[in-house]
């Protein structure tokens, strides 16, 4: 079930959820019915509209949480988000927020220039939702540019946002000084004042994950994976890990075991659990795991304190070596991953030049095809 509403009338512009709306080119009546660019209600929406080469096919999906980023891209940081094939991702020597379609021989073109150093970048609604200045605030921008940001947080005590998400009509984040989780509405004009939903007075760990009304994070103190409904009304322990990049998919918890990588020397356990705790199952194990992004049926990650990218299937087969780092001596790997369909981002600082650049690589049956800087 989509939430909100959609409101169109014969004509270029269409609103949702009250937020006006434009197409490129103009509806047209063929045989008695409205014709129009489904792709712009799609992605209105929340959803995404993407070409298949392989199978000659439109892939549709809209996500029933109105999630301004995968699960799997926020335990990473947001490095990117994505509608269709257009891409928003932070880059250059001060972090600037970009946009480019990767299906158009086009320059990446520039959001927002009074922002430097951006983050945790989320996109729903028509909107762009980011962290700025490391963390001293959170701000909005149309996805066409068209706009002045809008500034939704901004933070003069020295404490800054660390991990942010939106979800549906929120958006969720913790502080630098691990205190607690918070949320404010995606729209300032339903309040400016951040509210704690998650108390941990002796610290969190790591990104959080929102996901079907409930929050589930790790706990410094307790050394313990935990989950609490999105008001704060009840938390209970799941687990007692000590979890890092915690994805939440398909009714499972997927992460690393911190605890056991430092036991066994920097080496990494991949698990999973049940949402609701048990069922602990060690997915896979490798030397100096360092991320994690799940995505469908497949497991991304970092290996070899960061060196190596790889991936294998969520039931620990099929496991293979995408890139490494010495591939590409010009470069050294930042350790995040985005992934968008078939295609896997990565940033990595471009030693010549020494920028900050966003590249990826396309998978495909029989491997990894060769690297292409984004933008």
């Amino acid at each position: 079930m989509i939430e909100g509403s959609l409101n169109y009338y014969y004509g270029p512009g269409f609103t949702v959820r009250r937020s006006p709306e434009s197409m490129a080119a103009p509806p047209k009546i063929v045989n008695g019915s409205i014709m129009v660019i489904a792709e712009y209600f799609i992605e209105a929406l929340g959803g995404t509209v993407a070409w298949d080469t392989a199978t000659s096919t439109v892939k549709i999906n809209i996500d029933p949480e109105r999630r301004g980023n995968t699960p799997g891209n926020h335990a990473n940081g947001s490095i990117a988000a994505f509608v269709g094939d257009t891409v928003f991702f932070a880059a250059g020597r001060y972090l600037r927020l970009y946009r480019v379609n990767t299906a158009e021989n086009i320059s990446r073109r520039m959001l927002v220039s009074e922002h430097s150093n951006v983050e945790n970048i989320n996109v729903l609604d028509g909107w762009v939702f980011y962290t700025f200045n490391r963390g001293q605030g959170i701000a909005k921008t149309r996805t066409s540019g068209s706009e002045s940001p809008v500034y939704i947080l901004l933070r003069t005590d020295g404490v800054t946002v660390d991990n942010m998400q939106v979800v549906g009509d929120w958006i969720y984040f913790n502080l630098s000084n691990n205190l607690g989780i918070y949320r404010l509405p995606t729209n300032p004009e339903r309040g400016t004042t951040p509210v704690k939903v998650v108390d941990r007075s002796l610290g969190l760990h790591g990104p959080f994950c929102v996901s079907y009304d409930r929050i589930y994070f790790t706990d410094s103190n307790r050394e313990s994976m935990s989950v609490s409904a999105v008001d704060g009304s009840r938390t209970i322990i799941i687990g007692y890990d000590y979890a890092e990049y915690t994805n939440v998919v398909d009714g499972w918890i997927y992460y690393i075991d911190v605890e056991r990588a430092n036991l066994y020397n920097n080496g990494g356990n991949i698990v999973r659990v049940r949402i609701g705790g048990g069922d602990r199952q060690v997915m896979y194990w490798l030397p100096n795991a360092r991320t994690l992004n799940v995505f469908g049926d497949w497991m991304y990650f970092h290996a070899d304190d960061g060196q190596t990218l790889c991936r294998a299937r969520i039931d620990g087969s099929n496991f293979m070596i995408i890139l490494k780092e010495f591939d590409m001596p010009e470069i050294r790997f930042i350790k995040s991953i985005a992934i968008n369909g078939e295609w896997v981002y990565f940033k990595a600082r471009n030693l010549q030049n020494n920028q900050i650049e966003l590249y990826r690589i396309r998978m495909n049956s029989s491997g990894a095809e060769a690297v292409e800087k984004v933008g």
